[in-house]
C-alpha cells in the first residue's frame, strides 16, 4: 500500500514505500523520502517480538473463534464475555511488554 504523505524535512509531496533491513536478528521496516532521503523508521522487529506478533494474531483468532460460538449458541453470553474478558485482558498484557520492546529497538538502530 502506498499513500501520499509529506517529508517532515523538505516538504515534498512522496510515497511511502516500504523497505526492510535485516541486521543480526533484527528486522528495520523504513521509508526514505526520494528528493531529500531522509529516512522514516516505521517499525523494528527481532524474534521476540515476532513471536509476541504471532501471539496477538492467536488472541484474535481465539476472539473470533469464541464469537462464533456464541452466535452459534454454543456457548452462553456469561461465558462468551469471560472468554473475551479473558483474551482482551492477555492481549493488554502482551502489549504491555511488546511496545516498550519495539521502542527500545527502534531507539537502538537511530
Amino acid at each position: 500500500m502506498t499513500q501520499r504523505i509529506h517529508c517532515d524535512q523538505c516538504n515534498k509531496p512522496l510515497k511511502i514505500k516500504l523497505k526492510t533491513k535485516s541486521r543480526i536478528n533484527i528486522k528495520e521496516t523504513y521509508f526514505v523520502c526520494p528528493h531529500c532521503k531522509a529516512k522514516y523508521t516505521a517499525y523494528v522487529l527481532d524474534g521476540e517480538c515476532r513471536k509476541l506478533q504471532s501471539e496477538i494474531r492467536k488472541l484474535k483468532h481465539s476472539k473470533n473463534a469464541k464469537a462464533q460460538l456464541f452466535t452459534r449458541n454454543q456457548i452462553s453470553k456469561d461465558e462468551y464475555v469471560k472468554a473475551i474478558d479473558d483474551i482482551e485482558n492477555e492481549n493488554k498484557k502482551i502489549q504491555s511488554i511488546l511496545k516498550p520492546k519495539m521502542d527500545r529497538l527502534r531507539h537502538s538502530i537511530s
